[in-house]
């Protein structure tokens, strides 16, 4: 294979690059119908996670 990717578990939290937030990771590969892209993580914001239908479900 030439190309192979390595994947954080579900679970994981991660730190962003010149950002303070930290994100669970909650999915893995994701298709977005909308765009027509897969997505390799869906995460929330740690460690507050899914409070109501107002935040945002980060994918990147």
């Amino acid at each position: 294979m030439i190309f192979e990717k390595h994947y954080l578990p579900v679970g994981s939290v991660v730190g962003l690059k010149n950002d303070s937030r930290r994100l669970l990771i909650i999915g893995r590969q994701l298709y977005s119908e909308t765009n027509n892209v897969i997505r390799d993580f869906a995460a929330l914001e740690y460690p507050n996670g899914f409070v109501s239908r107002k935040r945002k479900i980060y994918s990147f």
